[in-house]
């Protein structure tokens, strides 16, 4: 049996988007536990007590690393862990669907061992990846906060060039993950500082050069 594992990389603001951002954290705990029940790995920046957990959650403590420190954080973690598959999101996540829907997402795993399953195009939420394929492609030294390029997009189109074989796409069924990383008013990084279609391209140029 595929051991499977949630990892999420979450950073609480302290500026008055903290309070909104960490409800979204915990009701997405909530549902994840409702959808899935497997344990959690939580890569946890700038967190206070506060935080409401499930007991299942292994936590790891960070003042602030930055979004592809704390990838890579995640990935040294999963890698050092029993699990054989890790299902990634990030803390602003919204699931909906049924306990059977999860199910399904699930079992595609199953039928997909050694492989990388992405479920929202270049995003990494939902999305799906083997501990053999984790130990080949590591995250390239890119930082969306200065403007790089988007780490999640260049790490997928790495492991769909190094290994497309085994890589799939998931079929929703009814699971979806309705957050708006494009336009999210709460966003921890991003404040209009950027064209984001000039990062995109830093990003496919990054890509092509891989």
């Amino acid at each position: 049996m595929i051991r499977k594992v949630i990892g999420i990389i979450s950073w609480l603001p302290d500026n008055k988007t903290r309070e909104i951002r960490q409800k979204q954290l915990e009701e997405l705990l909530i549902k994840c536990n409702y959808l899935f029940n497997l344990p959690i790995i939580l890569i946890a920046q700038n967190w206070h007590s506060d935080v409401r957990i499930n007991s299942n959650c292994a936590i790891f403590h960070f003042e602030k690393l930055g979004i592809v420190e704390a990838r890579k954080k995640l990935r040294e973690k999963f890698l050092d862990s029993s699990y054989d598959y890790l299902i990634m999101l990030d803390d602003d996540s919204q699931l909906v669907g049924t306990k059977e829907d999860a199910q399904k997402y699930l079992q595609q795993i199953d039928e997909n061992p050694n492989s990388v399953g992405v479920f929202k195009k270049l995003l990494l939420k939902l999305f799906a990846i083997s501990k053999t394929i984790m130990q080949c492609v590591e995250y390239e030294n890119i930082n969306v906060e200065n403007g790089e390029g988007f780490e999640d997009m260049i790490f997928i189109e790495k492991c769909k060039k190094k290994f497309p074989s085994n890589f799939f796409i998931f079929d929703k069924f009814g699971l979806d993950d309705i957050s708006n990383s494009g336009n999210d008013k709460y966003s921890t990084w991003y404040t209009g500082q950027y064209v984001k279609k000039d990062i995109g391209d830093k990003s496919r140029k990054i890509i092509s050069e891989c």
